[in-house]
């Protein structure tokens, strides 16, 4: 995890793969406002379901599925001191855009 941190890192916004791209990228103009009106977060991901059903005006009966559970510990514990401070420089536009820390 450390050395995949550390290549991430060290890369141009434009060479990582859409997967690692600071999300920012996706959801801000050139002059950084947002381009959309609501953020769900995982952390709350069946209450914010919800507030997209209301707004899409979807049947409240549609159900998120959990399909890809894995057994893991919070994200905090995977990380050095090193590897906080590469990731906040690198994610730093995310983590001040979602109010996100370590």
């Amino acid at each position: 995890f450390e050395d995949f941190v550390k290549i991430i890192c060290k890369m141009s916004n434009s060479e990582m793969d859409i997967h690692f791209r600071p999300q920012y990228t996706f959801l801000t103009d050139t002059n950084g406002k947002l381009l959309v009106d609501f953020i769900g977060r995982f952390e709350n991901i069946n209450e914010d379901f919800g507030k997209i059903k209301e707004r899409a005006y979807f049947s409240k009966e549609l159900e998120l599925p959990h399909l890809a559970k894995t057994k893991h510990e919070e994200y905090q514990k995977y990380y050095t001191e090193e590897t906080k401070r590469l990731v906040a420089q690198k994610y730093k536009k995310d983590l001040e855009l979602f109010h996100y820390s370590f």
